[in-house]
């Protein structure tokens, strides 16, 4: 079995696994219930059966698939919307900014991380490009994997939990029904497979959710196509990120000790009840609900976030302009601190009152 054909059979095993799981979690009811169901099945191959993974193919065809999706479900008065946002940029990365503080301040006084790992342990952004940046400047990663992925834990749980008891507005209930015409499939298809090629081409990770993205709301606000969805395609969605981030949890067991986890655990239900706060504060100041605010402003993966906030029918335009531009956010503050760190690369690296646990 060669290594493409073996992969797709892996990520076969792994699909049916997550569906099962998840169709036993929508059908008692769980919020994300083909996510976590996924997720959950992931952790459990990778303990058992570390063998089955999601191939490449597999999981970029699925970030493809969510962009298209996510574009869809846009209506053509977009760019009107967006111009209504214009504040929601600086607030987001006055935000950002101020968690990264607030949390590298954190992790070097509690957690005696020297400044290089407790910044890229704070800093809200993907792990893969993380342990990239981090590698390059000394930190430690195992640190800084235990820190990211117990974020993750606690922001996935906390947003099953804020969206099996908050009140969704009745415009964003659900994701808009409209059955797909074939002139409009059409057109979906091409998006996908135009943003794949131009993600391919520039070489950007995140092009291939962006690409696909910006072309399905181009093709939906020029009047080409009505806005749709495909359950099965969402569902299907889900499955596939919730078992590539699922897989990522085995870093955990691997690099944990009592005190990191400690440290990481309280920093990420801080975090998490700070932005649930800035959240409820938004919903003072905007028409939008707490679930669509507190989507907007979480500080989780841009993908897996993406896939929550469709599937729970928010607001996507609210939340993937404050996303992406907590990613830009993200990338700014990251090329500021390695141009401190190449004007100062000997200030700090001892942390504060001990070594690192």
């Amino acid at each position: 079995m060669n290594t493409l054909a073996g992969g797709l059979f892996f990520s076969l095993l792994c699909l049916l696994a997550a569906g099962l799981s998840g169709a036993l979690l929508s059908h008692v009811g769980m919020p994300l219930g083909w996510f976590f169901g996924a997720l959950l099945s992931a952790a459990l191959l990778q303990r058992y059966r570390p063998a089955w993974r999601i191939h490449d193919a597999v999981r970029d065809l699925a970030r493809i698939t969510l962009g298209v999706l996510i574009g869809a479900s846009f209506a053509p008065d977009i760019f009107s919307r967006l111009a209504q946002f214009w504040l929601l940029t600086p607030l987001v990365l006055l935000y950002t900014g101020g968690m990264l503080l607030v949390g590298s301040g954190f992790f070097r006084r509690y957690a005696h991380f020297d400044r290089r790992t407790a910044f890229f342990s704070a800093i809200p952004g993907g792990l893969t490009e993380m342990l990239t940046f981090s590698t390059q400047v000394g930190a430690d990663t195992r640190a800084i994997v235990v820190t990211h992925l117990t974020r993750f834990v606690v922001i996935m749980a906390g947003i099953s939990l804020i969206s099996s008891i908050a009140e969704r507005p009745a415009e964003f209930a659900a994701v808009p029904a409209t059955p797909l015409t074939l002139a409009g499939a059409g057109w979906l298809l091409a998006c996908g497979l135009a943003g794949g090629l131009m993600a391919r081409a520039l070489r950007i990770r995140l092009g291939l959710l962006l690409f696909p993205l910006l072309l399905s709301a181009g093709v939906h606000a020029a009047g080409l196509t009505a806005p749709a969805s495909s359950p099965a395609l969402l569902a299907l969605c889900q499955m596939v990120i919730g078992l590539v981030s699922g897989s990522k949890l085995s870093g955990l067991r691997q690099g944990s000790t009592r005190d990191l986890l400690v440290a990481a655990g309280f920093w990420a239900l801080l975090l998490f009840v700070l932005t649930l706060a800035a959240a409820a504060g938004g919903t003072t100041l905007m028409d939008q609900s707490l679930l669509t605010l507190l989507l907007a402003v979480i500080p989780g993966g841009i993908t897996e976030i993406s896939v929550l906030a469709l599937a729970l029918g928010a607001d996507m335009t609210l939340v993937m302009t404050a996303q992406l531009s907590r990613q830009v956010g993200i990338l700014l503050f990251i090329q500021l601190f390695l141009h401190r760190m190449a004007a100062s690369p000997a200030a700090g690296d001892e942390p504060p009152g001990g070594k690192q646990p």
